[in-house]
């Protein structure tokens, strides 16, 4: 096999986020694989305050989401998602959700 240093797609933004301890990250999924992988590196940006996740692709959140305790603003919207982890649920800093234009079936 290869390598899997590699990351999918634009995943090294996630990488300069996590080094930079940033507050802040935008993360575009722009293929179905890319959708179904986020990279794990994600869920240890614990610093982050704000997490958009835009292109339209993104199918489920990983439970990983419950990692990001200071997490104050989620923005899923226009995406594919059927659910919502339970996870969100412990995030006790949240206070801005953005799931529309998804495919929930329940919030």
């Amino acid at each position: 096999g290869g390598s899997t240093e590699t990351p999918l797609g634009d995943w090294s933004e996630v990488a300069k986020a996590l080094e930079d301890e940033r507050r802040e990250l935008e993360v575009n999924v722009r293929s179905e694989e890319e959708g179904n992988q986020l990279p794990d590196s994600l869920w240890q940006c614990y610093h982050l305050n704000r997490l958009e996740i835009t292109g339209g692709k993104l199918k489920s959140l990983p439970e990983g989401i419950g990692q990001l305790d200071r997490l104050t603003t989620l923005i899923v919207s226009g995406n594919q998602l059927t659910s919502l982890p339970p996870q969100i649920a412990s995030l006790e800093c949240l206070r801005v959700l953005e799931a529309e234009n998804n495919e929930l079936e329940e919030l």
